[in-house]
């Protein structure tokens, strides 16, 4: 009788141990492939800039910006972080120049991009349409909630062709005299491939699109060419 129960429990043991088994392998991985990090790696985008002030175009310009993943290091925090190194030129014909160095890390529940000595949440993990969070939580700067506001759609760019794009609006705030719009579109398998930022202030009377009346105010896009 005793052997019997022996064997009752014994099976029992493995039913559970291979049901626990089961429901870990279950469980779903965390897709990082919006945001690659890569060594010899690099992405080429062209870029607007248009600086107004008083109605005057103080500067309109248009460059090229190449951002290269070339080495990893061991922040203070201990994570793995990645160098990248910007280069700019205003045609094909002139090499490339450094402009300034970021860094980015892959943390097991976000992605964080060092720019200008700022740090920024880019994405959170998993990605889910209408996940927010602040992404200015390891910075000095206000809170700033950021939104996934369109997730694995198809989009294409000038002449290249996205099956996977997600959208994080990070700021879109309009009122009578007043636009602050941010976004950043990010593939699967490249990362970013379309930033927007505009700033403007207008006049209060006139068109009712405010872009049409803007006295000041400065507009960036960056979109990826190769």
């Amino acid at each position: 009788m005793k052997i019997k129960h022996f064997y009752i429990l014994f099976f029992l043991l493995i039913i559970l141990s291979l049901c626990k088994k089961e429901h870990i392998n279950d469980t779903p991985a965390i897709d990082y492939t919006y945001f690659p990090l890569d060594t010899n790696s690099w992405l080429i985008y062209d870029v607007e800039e248009i600086q107004i002030d008083n109605y005057d175009t103080l500067s309109h310009r248009h460059y090229k910006l190449k951002e290269s993943f070339v080495s990893t290091f061991i922040d203070n925090e201990g994570r793995i972080t990645y160098r990248i190194e910007r280069y700019t030129k205003e045609n094909d014909t002139l090499p490339w120049t450094i402009k300034d160095v970021w860094a980015a890390n892959l943390l097991p529940g976000a992605a964080h991009k060092v720019e200008e000595n700022i740090r920024y949440i880019k994405l959170v993990f998993p990605v889910a349409l209408h996940k927010s969070w602040n992404g200015n939580a390891y910075n000095h700067l206000d809170e700033q909630i950021y939104e996934i506001t369109a997730l694995n759609e198809p989009e294409s760019i000038d002449s290249l062709d996205f099956d996977s794009v997600l959208t994080v609006t990070q700021q879109d705030d309009e009122n009578l005299i007043e636009k602050k719009y941010f976004i950043e579109k990010f593939a699967k398998h490249f990362g970013l491939i379309y930033k927007e930022i505009i700033k403007v202030e207008a006049d209060s009377q006139g068109d009712p699109d405010i872009m049409k009346r803007m006295k000041k105010g400065y507009i960036y896009r960056q979109k990826i060419i190769f």
